[in-house]
């Protein structure tokens, strides 16, 4: 292989090799080793976004139970007043007519007051109220359920981004490492050829081959 030839072959892979170099100089030697698949699973299960969208199809489906029993079980009501009001007595005079020695704006003798009404309230014909209520309550689970697996899918697209870009950026630093030979091996070359007197070479091809390894192990040494 000619020195120009390695020049170039060395400058595509270290390009290449540049674009992981961020994403994996974080990595350790003693990294937890996990399939795809096993990285989706632990991220849709310690996601916050998830596990909200999770929470909010568990409330869509106790709101859609209390429009069931709307439809079906008696409203309860209970009204409890109480408080302090002026004595009132009364009394019918000999014409009929009811009096009182009291005034309802008297002060001087205040009892207590209390009521307590209940009330029941049994639906029978609704005009079409509750119907609507159950349709808007079974439409809010499947808008619920829609945003859970919308969440789901940004977060496997996520793990798939990583996780493949990890991939690539492995695959890439054993390139790395294979350039780093052929390095040796052209820079051997270039050195013997230069010895020998060889026109075909010249101390400048030297100089770009040895940029070209500075270049290559500073990349080298961002990802390990």
């Amino acid at each position: 292989m000619k020195a120009p030839h390695v020049c170039r072959w060395i400058l595509g892979a270290w390009a290449l090799v540049a674009l992981l170099a961020g994403s994996l100089a974080a990595q350790t030697a003693d990294t937890l080793v996990l399939s795809l698949r096993e990285c989706e699973a632990r991220a849709l299960k310690h996601n916050p976004l998830v596990n909200d969208a999770q929470l909010s199809v568990r409330q869509a489906e106790l709101k859609y139970q209390e429009a069931v029993a709307a439809a079906v079980l008696p409203k309860f009501e209970l009204t409890n007043m109480w408080g302090l009001l002026p004595r009132a007595r009364a009394r019918y005079t000999p014409t009929g007519v009811l009096t009182s020695p009291d005034t309802s704006t008297g002060l001087g003798d205040l009892r207590p007051f209390t009521q307590v009404d209940v009330d029941m309230l049994q639906p029978i014909y609704t005009f079409g109220k509750l119907k609507g209520l159950r349709q808007a309550a079974a439409s809010g689970i499947e808008v619920s359920q829609a945003q859970v697996e919308k969440r789901r899918e940004e977060v496997r697209l996520l793990v798939r981004k990583f996780y493949w870009g990890i991939v690539l950026g492995n695959e890439l630093l054993n390139v790395l490492q294979d350039v780093r030979s052929k390095m040796d091996e052209a820079e051997e070359k270039i050195n013997e050829k230069l010895d020998e007197g060889d026109e075909s070479v010249s101390q400048n091809d030297l100089f770009k081959l040895q940029i070209f390894r500075y270049q290559v192990e500073k990349q080298y040494r961002k990802i390990v």
